[in-house]
């Protein structure tokens, strides 16, 4: 037999605010409002006592009273109750402050997939270097950062929309212009059209309003998760050669 608990409404909103969420590696939570937040992680000397523990556990015999001692001492270094603690204070900030919020909606499962070996044509039973190393260390970052169970503890507590994150890094929430060379850098954005400067993940962040809440109304912005399409705004009114 098993009982299930039904999920407590959300909250009323107190306020007509709305915020635009960009979620990174660099920035775990980057709002439209110019706030960086970032999962916990290990403080300093944790990481090296984790890994040393790491190692004395693998040499360690199975059932033995010192590998259970050993595996004591890793739980207390466990970050997945501080991220789980994390997730929920922020979003219940975040659900303090806001009315709705606009994420952008992003194939988590399909980011962090292992990179695909490929054989050698010129070399039977060869595989050239793929880039496996570098991939695995961005997989456990996106990971570590906690994407989905952010937006779904958030999806709980308040309103959210699912916005399309295609060329979001690019466009311009000042003019609405659109264009690879906005965005040269991982954290500095500036608009070839405007001149527009902002950090990165904040214009993204804005563009998200923008374009759930003010330029596109979706009827179902208020009612839980929905994709909804990326509109284009106006052209800038300078143009770029």
């Amino acid at each position: 037999m098993s009982l299930t608990t039904p999920p407590p409404p959300r909250r009323q909103p107190c306020t007509t605010r709305v915020v635009g969420i960009d979620r990174g590696v660099a920035n775990s939570i980057a709002t439209s409002e110019g706030r960086m937040l970032h999962t916990p992680g290990f403080r300093a000397g944790e990481q090296v006592r984790f890994v040393a523990l790491q190692r004395r556990l693998s040499r360690q015999q199975k059932g033995s009273a010192n590998r259970h001692r050993t595996k004591a001492k890793l739980g207390w270094l466990r970050l997945s109750d501080r991220r789980g603690d994390w997730i929920e204070k922020t979003t219940t900030d975040i659900a303090d402050t806001y009315a709705a919020a606009a994420v952008e909606n992003l194939p988590i499962r399909n980011m962090t997939r292992r990179a695909t070996p490929k054989p050698d044509p010129d070399n039977p039973g060869a595989f050239p270097p793929n880039g496996g190393r570098a991939k695995s260390g961005l997989n456990r970052a996106i990971l570590a950062s906690c994407w989905g169970k952010f937006a779904h503890c958030l999806d709980q507590k308040i309103s959210v929309i699912a916005m399309s994150a295609a060329y979001t890094s690019q466009e311009c929430s000042n003019c609405g212009h659109s264009c690879p060379e906005n965005h040269d850098s991982q954290a500095f954005f500036r608009c070839q059209g405007c001149g527009f400067e902002r950090h990165a993940d904040t214009n993204a962040g804005s563009t998200f309003v923008i374009v759930g809440f003010i330029s596109n109304i979706n009827p179902r912005a208020f009612r839980g998760i929905g994709c909804i399409s990326h509109s284009k705004r106006a052209a800038p009114t300078v143009s770029v050669a």
